[in-house]
């Protein structure tokens, strides 16, 4: 195929307590996309899924108020504090390139079904707009089904389709769920399986995603544009998709 766009919805910006990263700053970020061909990215903030949940998404809205059509921001949410979110969305929602909700149930340590997250979907139902939960598990995929269907109108999308020991469960899950979306960043994949996702599911719910900084974004970009899926089947994961979903959420491209 001749040189893709890319959209990546899944990319973090800041260091992680226990983690080596190769990106450190946000411009190291930025000149990683422009290495691997990615033309934007959503991004949440790592200190707003590890417990700073105000500084994080501070920084969120300072860094990709920087890079303007490059990078756009996920509002970082722990449903542990009702009060706190709220005011994270107050504050958040409405800047600049700001797209959608970023959760992450392992980190912060509750179950998506739980009766805290509520607010958080019937928020972004209303809204329309994607969030982007940290999924880990067979378990966890198949509650990300009910939440999808719970909630028709927002678009979920499953981090990293489950885990790399969930991918058979994160596929069933997400059959006869059009707005349940299944995210690729992994650092590793078999051979086969984003072909065989394709056929189970079709391309058109399948999202591309590097999980920067975390990993050098070519492997990421490698395993689709090197697979035995159509050009139109890669158009589709590599970028259409995303940028339907930032449409949906108001992003003027």
């Amino acid at each position: 195929m001749n040189k893709p766009k890319i959209v990546d919805l899944h990319g973090h910006l800041g260091k992680w307590f226990n983690f080596s990263t190769p990106a450190h700053t946000t411009r190291d970020i930025v000149a990683d996309m422009d290495r691997c061909g990615i033309d934007k990215m959503v991004v949440s903030h790592l200190s707003a899924i590890t417990g700073e949940t105000s500084y994080g998404n501070q920084r969120m809205l300072e860094e990709i108020a920087s890079f303007p059509g490059r990078l756009y921001g996920y509002v970082g949410i722990n449903p542990h504090y009702s009060e706190d979110m709220r005011e994270q969305l107050a504050a958040c929602w409405g800047k600049k390139g700001v797209v959608g909700l970023k959760l992450h149930p392992q980190n912060n340590s509750y179950s998506i079904l739980a009766s805290k997250c509520q607010p958080v979907f019937e928020f972004a139902d209303k809204m329309g707009c994607p969030v982007l939960a940290h999924i880990w598990g067979g378990k966890e995929a198949m509650e990300s089904r009910k939440i999808a269907l719970r909630y028709p109108h927002m678009i979920f999308l499953m981090g990293h389709c489950g885990g790399p020991d969930a991918y058979r469960e994160a596929v069933e899950a997400a059959k006869g769920v059009p707005n349940l979306m299944l995210d690729l960043t992994s650092s590793y994949m078999m051979e086969g399986m984003l072909e065989w996702m394709v056929d189970q599911v079709g391309a058109q719910q399948i999202l591309f995603g590097s999980d920067i900084p975390f990993y050098d974004a070519k492997h990421a970009v490698g395993r689709i544009v090197y697979s035995r899926l159509a050009d139109a089947q890669k158009e589709k994961i590599l970028f259409l998709n995303a940028l339907d979903i930032l449409k949906q959420a108001g992003v003027k491209l």
